[in-house]
């Protein structure tokens, strides 16, 4: 798996836009090994300041809450992707469960030049022992009596099982289906739209496939045809296949081709494999640099497949020749195209960064966090990275957020994504002068079209009478106005975040740089984002038994105690809320606002508070209140969550004892049903009977199962430890058909197995008919049509409805 940091080299910026948290693990999977790597060429200075570095392990609970952040390594090495093969070995760590990583650069990089930097933190994972049990369990059900059959079907499904003397483990692949189509040669390859700058190199990949052949062929000839706009030249090109190769320089190099104004470049090819009804793969990667002599803009590019035997495509997805590629004059063959747009921007464009901060905060950031009814403030960034003044027509964009807003520029696939945002954020003044820009304003609601938004009812500040209507916002670079060489202009925007906000919330935004008033090759920033703090109070009241203040098996959650939230100003106590616990003793507090606080808890007349105090972490529940039961604390943007764990002790507490679970196993020891509780909460020495639990059959996912072992301990007393009563089963019985040569599957018997008559059908055979164990034949089950199946014998074992019968043909 990975997570792809991507950014502009700004001595600005970069060190934050890096800065990324992500959710990246799932319930029941464990973080076993990472890397860092860099697809970027890169100074060995730059390397040296991106490996001086911290990576966090992040917690959450279920409400996506931070309750844990550590340390998981320092200074992790950033190595080249050739590295290795493909960018490096992996680190092993200490199998670890987390639910977001976070890696903070303790330096920053700068660049004298335009740069991309993309580097990604990979890492693996391996699912936890309950999870493979919990599938062990699922594959068995197919192969009941072959477990190593199950282990190998699962296996290729994309989890790789092993055993040792710890148990069954697993690692997690995706797992990939192929499948056979009638085709004879198929031709795909890249599409959408790339974003191409001057010096920047620009990758295509085709790749096609012969199959199916309805012939045998030892060779297959014909050219590879590049069609690029003037500027546009490609450097290298190759194949991984040995049996495929392609001329490394063009046989002919056409500029306008056929009036298009694009340069076709033309390689030859042979293929030296073809075998009748086989299904075999190509790939063609070649790389392209844009020069100096290409103009900004967006183009067309294609790339054509032409062959000597034009009787091989027979079907497929075939083009029409319309610019008679192969050149035989006819522009109605059927050769393989694919195209793609791309759009070019030259060196001395300009960077856009976009970024937020809270009314109190001093300090911008890509992220932040705010209370409902906050004000706050975007700053917009221009800057000329380029060694040359800029002169043109240059214009910035903003729309605000609202539900359901969409990218003011579109992506490579010529769509304007949904930029994500949850709630609106309203405009709540003039923006300040900037000297040589000009401010402009819309009402008009923005529409998923950068031309239409560019020609909306734009005003000067002195035209608008309410701000908070304003949707979009456009400043202007005025006629004559420079900006210098590795400068930048700052723009900022007073704003406040809307009613209709709630806790946990995001609203996203960015800006657009426009050229010439065009949408032709503008660009969006990252967006910023403000998120309306989910404050939180939660806990676990709970009966201490052992009055260690920490929370163990022995003890037991208090369900229905009263737990008040105050809220504290200048020692003036305010009630908030009052919860009740749930019957796991937890209760929750939802808070809209930061500040102080206190939880107390109202325990019942004969318990106490136990007056050992044990801080909670990710690791302990413990006990957070003091003797009175109750706890002063902050919530703050820094410190959105408290948990507070609160510890109960009564003499009548201590006399109870552990729970009775009856759990449901087969003789693999996998639990084939969910476990139940035969007693809990009952004083020590409590009589228990587990009997009525173990039923003799029952169905569970479609198959039937019977008692085969009942426990000794399924009678007896409770204890002050949990105990475990573990019924056996097996699976029913199945009619094994035998019939020689062939394999037919097994008949599994139905719940009344001792009565054969009822039992599903055995299967017709032409030419065989089934027997008895004695050697009489099976009656049909319809004896004008025995295509619908035989009566079954009677099970060879009718006090074993477990035992197989099998049925001779």
């Amino acid at each position: 798996m990975r997570d792809y940091i991507s950014s502009i080299v700004s001595e600005r910026d970069f060190s934050t836009t890096v800065k990324e948290q992500r959710e990246i693990t799932a319930n029941d999977v464990y973080l076993s090994s990472y890397r860092f790597v860099s697809y970027t060429e890169l100074s060995s200075e730059d390397i040296q300041k991106l490996s001086s570095n911290t990576l966090y392990g992040i917690v959450t609970d279920n409400q996506g809450n931070t309750i844990l952040e550590e340390v998981i390594a320092q200074n992790v090495p950033l190595v080249r992707s050739e590295t290795d093969g493909n960018g490096g070995t992996y680190t092993p760590v200490a199998s670890k469960k987390y639910t977001g990583f976070k890696l903070i650069f303790n330096d920053t990089i700068t660049s004298d030049e335009f740069k991309n930097i993309h580097i990604a933190f990979d890492y693996s994972t391996v699912p936890s022992k309950q999870m493979v049990a919990e599938k062990l369990r699922e594959v068995e059900n197919l192969y009941p009596d072959n477990v190593q059959k199950s282990v190998e079907l699962w296996n290729k499904a994309g989890m790789y099982v092993t055993t040792d003397e710890n148990g069954a483990s697993a690692t997690i692949s995706k797992a990939y289906q192929m499948s056979v189509v009638p085709v004879k040669f198929d031709m795909y390859g890249n599409s959408g739209t790339a974003t191409l700058f001057s010096g920047n190199e620009l990758f295509n990949e085709s790749y096609f496939t012969l199959s199916n052949l309805l012939v045998d062929r030892t060779t297959l000839t014909g050219q590879y045809i590049m069609l690029v706009p003037e500027g546009l030249e490609p450097i290298s090109i190759e194949t991984t296949e040995d049996t495929f190769k392609i001329a490394n320089k063009p046989s002919e190099v056409i500029p306008n081709y056929q009036g298009t104004g694009q340069t076709a470049y033309i390689f030859d090819y042979h293929l030296s494999e073809g075998n009748k009804y086989s299904s075999t793969s190509y790939t063609i990667y070649t790389k392209l640099k844009a020069t100096l002599s290409m103009q900004p803009g967006k183009y067309a590019m294609g790339v054509a497949l032409t062959w000597d035997q034009s009787e091989v495509v027979q079907g497929g997805y075939p083009s029409t020749d319309t610019f008679d590629l192969n050149r035989n004059g006819s522009i109605t063959d059927k050769i393989h195209f694919i195209s793609r747009d791309i759009i070019y921007n030259t060196p001395e464009e300009l960077v856009v960064t976009k970024s937020v901060k809270a009314s109190e905060e001093s300090n911008y950031h890509l992220d932040t966090k705010v209370d409902k009814d906050s004000d706050i403030s975007y700053r917009l960034q221009l800057f000329n990275r380029s060694r040359s003044k800029i002169e043109r027509n240059v214009s910035l964009i903003e729309v605000l957020p609202r539900i359901g807003d969409r990218r003011i520029v579109e992506n490579e696939t010529g769509e304007y994504v949904n930029r994500g945002s949850q709630f609106d954020v309203f405009l709540k003044e003039a923006i300040p002068n900037v000297e040589g820009y000009t401010v402009y304003y819309s009402t008009d609601a923005p529409v998923a079209n950068l031309s239409e938004n560019l020609s909306a009812n734009w005003k000067t500040a002195d035209q608008i009478s309410d701000f908070s209507s304003v949707r979009m916002i456009k400043l202007q670079m005025n006629d004559g106005v420079e900006l210098a060489p590795n400068t930048f202009k700052e723009f900022y925007v007073s704003a406040r975040v809307g009613d209709n906000a709630e806790v946990g919330q995001i609203a996203y935004n960015s800006v657009g740089l426009i050229k010439n008033n065009s949408p032709v090759g503008a660009i969006e920033s990252v967006s910023s984002s403000v998120q309306v703090v989910d404050y939180t109070v939660s806990g676990k009241v709970y009966a201490d038994i052992a009055k260690d203040g920490v929370y163990q098996d022995q003890d037991s959650p208090l369900a229905n105690r009263t737990v008040k939230l105050y809220k504290v100003e200048n020692g003036v106590e305010t009630l908030v809320d009052t919860k009740t616990t749930d019957a796991s003793g937890d209760y929750a507090f939802k808070v809209n606002y930061r500040g102080d606080y206190k939880v107390t808890v109202e325990p019942a007349i004969e318990e106490r508070i136990n007056d050992k105090a044990v801080k909670s972490n990710v690791l302990i529940v413990g006990n957070d209140v003091n003797a009175k039961g109750q706890k002063d604390f902050t919530l703050s943007l820094n410190h959105p969550n408290e948990v507070i764990n609160v510890a109960i002790y009564s003499e009548e507490i201590a006399k109870i004892g552990g729970k009775v679970e009856a759990k449901f196993v087969s003789e693999f020891g996998r639990e084939i049903k969910a476990s139940e509780i035969v007693v809990r909460d009952q004083e020590v020495g409590t009589d228990y009977n587990a009997l009525d639990k173990g039923v003799r059959m029952f169905e569970e996912r479609g198959y039937i199962y019977y008692l085969k072992k009942t426990p000794e301990n399924v009678q007896g007393k409770v204890t002050k430890e949990d105990q475990t009563v573990t019924f056996v089963y097996a699976q029913g019985g199945r009619y094994i058909p035998e019939v020689p040569g062939m394999y037919f599957p097994d008949v599994p018997y139905d719940k009344t197995p001792e009565e054969p008559s009822d039992n599903p059908a055995l299967p017709y055979v032409p030419g065989y008919t089934p027997k008895d164990k004695d050697g009489n034949p099976l009656k049909p089950v319809d004896p004008e049509d025995k295509t619908k199946g035989y009566v079954p014998p009677s099970i060879v074992n009718p006090q074993d409805p477990t035992e197989n019968t099998r049925v001779p043909y």
